[in-house]
């Protein structure tokens, strides 16, 4: 709102017919009149009119005495100086010494200002050449910024004086006063904005912002916790207290690729990494390996892996890191391998992947073509025949590729299928002389184990000799057995006739 203080200073030209001192009637019609202009002082160049007309030269002196002459009846005279407001006077007849007091005129001084920031006082109506004298006073929060005179600054101090020659019209300037914001953070390279200055009663309005390095945790606004990124109040007269909390971020991950294989870097701060397949998770890991032929639900064609390191404790999680791997996605590994015994044969089986076009099988990690065993096939199932193969006592690691017809997309291999092989021990000596067990064999590791009739009556027993009348009554059916570590036990049977 804008008050303006309008007073209008005018002249005033009153008309009244003055009473006359020293009369002289005249001889004749035409009449003179004299006199004395003044205040407190005599008034030196009143200007003197007749009927309206200004006459040369006629107006007051030094000593503001005037003279006219030359008037007739109802002749009217006028005065006029700056600053002052006559009475007019009649002519009836001849005066002398007529005393002229003119009052000084009133001029405006008007000031407009906005009274929501500050008042002034000491305007309106001042006299001529009196002093006015025009007071400032702010409002609450506000300051006193100027009084103009148009686009002239006057002053800036919290009082004008002046003597009144005119009327005049200012304009006071006031304004809110903006106090500082600042706002403390925990990590000074943390990202912030905010407003940096206000009034009371203004608006601050803060904006937090994560980046690779740093998450936004809070505000703290005079002990109040603000957990939203952008926040807005009003500065009241207690000057706010602003603090930016930031978490510290896991370092982001490096990633590169080869083929279908994303390594990861070792992240600071991190203890495992969260991946995404085109935007959907697939898992947590702790390895610095992924492979995407490991996710089933990821096909053949350009896709983008994004990793996300998992802050250790005190830590927030890192920044996304993205790569795109055109990924050929394998053709599926043959399931269901195993080992089967059937008679003296052993096999090793696995069921068929219909896209394949071959299969490559590995004895301890030495890869061969099928067409290089003998195998044989069903509608849904391979099996090799691997008694040929199987020729030395140790644990043998079978494992099984499906080729594909573009060798790109050859399936990873099977879990290896382990098996343990044992020789057949040659079949023992044995014979019974009288109560007199004796029995041998090529190799001395060997040791025996006697069974009779079902009942096992020693064993560890090195090559030698057993009296059986201590352990049977004849007729007994006596078994034999040898047995030696890393190969499959061998035995004879005897029958004990007294």
């Amino acid at each position: 709102m804008r008050k303006v203080l309008t007073f209008c200073a005018l002249t005033v030209m009153l008309v009244i017919l003055f009473a006359t001192a020293g009369c002289n009637k005249g001889s004749s019609d035409r009449f003179f009149v004299t006199g004395n202009i003044s205040i407190d002082a005599p008034i030196e160049g009143v200007e003197i009119f007749i009927n309206g007309s200004k006459v040369n030269n006629l107006k007051s002196d030094a000593n503001g005495d005037f003279r006219a002459e030359n008037l007739t009846r109802g002749d009217v005279l006028s005065f006029s100086k700056y600053g002052y407001v006559f009475k007019q006077y009649t002519v009836g007849q001849n005066v002398t010494g007529l005393m002229v007091v003119p009052t000084l005129a009133s001029f405006d001084i008007a000031v407009s200002y906005n009274e929501a920031f500050g008042s002034v006082s000491g305007c309106g109506a001042h006299k001529y050449l009196t002093d006015a004298e025009l007071v400032f006073t702010p409002a609450a929060n506000c300051r006193f910024c100027g009084l103009y005179d148009g686009q002239t600054l006057i002053t800036t101090e919290f009082t004008y004086g002046f003597n009144v020659t005119e009327a005049r019209n200012f304009s006071a300037v006031f304004a809110p006063i903006s106090y500082d914001v600042t706002v403390n953070k925990n990590y000074p390279q943390a990202q912030v904005n905010y407003t940096a200055s206000a009034a009371v009663g203004g608006t601050v309005t803060l904006d937090a912002f994560d980046d690779d390095n740093y998450i936004f945790s809070k505000w703290i606004v005079n002990g109040v916790d603000i957990t939203t990124k952008h926040y807005e109040f009003a500065l009241s007269d207690d000057r706010p207290i602003i603090s930016a909390v930031f978490i510290k971020r896991a370092a982001k991950p490096v990633l590169s690729a080869t083929g279908a294989v994303v390594n990861i870097s070792a992240s600071a701060n991190s203890e495992g990494y969260k991946v995404y397949v085109d935007g959907n998770y697939v898992g947590c890991q702790t390895s610095n390996i992924f492979d995407l032929t490991k996710v089933q639900s990821a096909y053949s064609g350009r896709r983008e892996i994004s990793v996300i390191a998992v802050g250790a404790e005190g830590y927030a999680d890192s920044a996304e890191s993205k790569i795109t791997v055109d990924y050929l996605r394998p053709i599926d590994a043959p399931g269901d391998c195993g080992i089967v015994r059937e008679s003296d044969k052993i096999y090793l089986t696995f069921s068929k992947v219909l896209s394949a076009v071959g299969y490559k099988i590995a004895v301890d990690g030495v890869y061969k073509s099928l067409l290089d065993y003998t195998f044989s096939q069903t509608e849904n199932c391979v099996k090799i025949d691997l008694t040929d193969i199987l020729l030395e006592n140790k644990t043998y690691a079978f494992t099984v590729i499906a080729v594909a017809e573009n060798s790109a997309q050859n399936s990873a291999e099977t879990a290896a299928v382990y098996y343990i092989n044992k020789l057949k021990l040659a079949v023992p000596t044995a014979s019974i002389e009288g109560n007199i067990l004796t029995f041998a064999h090529t190799d001395a590791r060997v040791r025996f184990t006697i069974v009779i009739e079902g009942l096992i009556v020693a064993s560890e027993l090195p090559g030698g000799s057993l009296d059986l009348s201590a352990y049977a009554n004849a007729p007994s059916t006596i078994i034999v057995i040898a047995k030696l570590s890393g190969f499959e036990d061998n035995s004879v049977t005897l029958k004990y006739i007294l």
